[in-house]
């Protein structure tokens, strides 16, 4: 009830996210790095870096009481930052699985990823979204 599980949803999606999609890339990018802190990409040592974070989102399926959230839509933005030496095709590699990992859990590719290079990294950059009901099973 009330506002916790919304918190606790979205922390559960970038868990399940992260381990999948980890798993399926671990073997081609031993030094892969999933976080959800803010500039970490372009200012990482590490590379691959997959920066997953909430953007704007926005309860759905008020009732007439108004005093729990029913349901949420949650929106994320993946960014996938590789050196130079990997290439984009370890870009398009990596936020093809991170995206395919969003899939199964039914979310909505909402925009295609977009390239961005400069003269030592290769960023991606893409974005999902999912409406929750309290009581929807992640899991798939």
């Amino acid at each position: 009830m009330g506002y916790a599980w919304v918190e606790e949803r979205e922390s559960d999606i970038y868990t399940l996210v992260k381990a999948r999609s980890k798993r399926n890339l671990v073997e081609q990018f031993p030094n892969i790095k999933f976080t959800t802190n803010e500039g970490t990409g372009a200012n990482s040592t590490q590379y691959p870096t997959v920066y997953i974070h909430a953007i704007e989102g926005f309860e759905r399926a008020n009732d007439n009481e108004n005093d729990n959230v029913n349901a949420f839509d949650f929106n994320f933005q993946i960014e996938v930052t590789c050196s130079k030496e990997q290439g984009r095709e370890s870009t398009r590699k990596v936020i093809a699985e991170v995206l395919d990992q969003f899939k199964k859990l039914r979310f909505t590719v909402r925009s295609k990823a977009v390239y961005i290079s400069d003269t030592a990294i290769d960023t991606g950059i893409s974005r999902v979204s999912r409406t929750f009901a309290e009581s929807d099973n992640i899991q798939s």
